[in-house]
């Protein structure tokens, strides 16, 4: 059953009321959401920004085989940063992947719109 009482925070010992705690605790949230708007920044419009000059500078087909190691590198350093476990069924998901976009990658493009004769 829901209260007409509004919600109340549990006050410190000591009779402080909470006051500088809610202060604090909204200092934490401040500061984490600019530390996520940084890292969105960083992460995706500066990543964005080297990954359209790599395709300017080297070509659609050399990034797509040097994007083709994104899964080996994401899980070798999941394993050496963060010490979690490779087991064969990531392997085999890594080598299916990788083999998927090398295939398209290096498939010779044809003249005649893709028809086989």
């Amino acid at each position: 059953l829901a209260s007409d009482r509004p919600l109340q925070m549990p006050q410190c010992e000591g009779g402080g009321g909470g006051g500088e705690l809610e202060l604090e605790q909204e200092q934490r949230i401040e500061t984490r959401v600019e530390m996520l708007v940084l890292s969105a920044f960083v992460g995706i419009v500066i990543g964005d920004v080297l990954w359209l000059f790599a395709l300017q500078e080297l070509g659609a087909k050399l990034l797509i085989l040097l994007d083709a190691v994104k899964p080996l590198a994401a899980a070798a350093m999941s394993w050496f940063l963060l010490g979690e476990s490779v087991g064969p069924f990531l392997l085999l998901a890594i080598v299916v992947t990788m083999s998927g976009v090398l295939m398209v990658a290096t498939e010779e493009q044809r003249g005649d719109g893709g028809q086989d004769e």
